[in-house]
């Protein structure tokens, strides 16, 4: 029997911390192929360009 799991949020920063939260998250997922399971976790971190600072 195959399970799945969907878990829906947001991140909360303040406007300073913003800039370096995308960076972060954009390195992550630079470093991991969409093949692997850590890859597929980076791929739905997402956002508008509007959003970015």
């Amino acid at each position: 029997m195959a399970y799945f799991y969907s878990l829906r949020g947001w991140l909360e920063a303040e406007p300073d911390n913003f800039e370096k939260i995308v960076q972060v998250i954009k390195s992550l997922q630079k470093n991991y192929s969409e093949n692997t399971k850590p890859g597929l976790y980076m791929r739905c971190w997402t956002w508008t360009a509007q959003n970015e600072v």
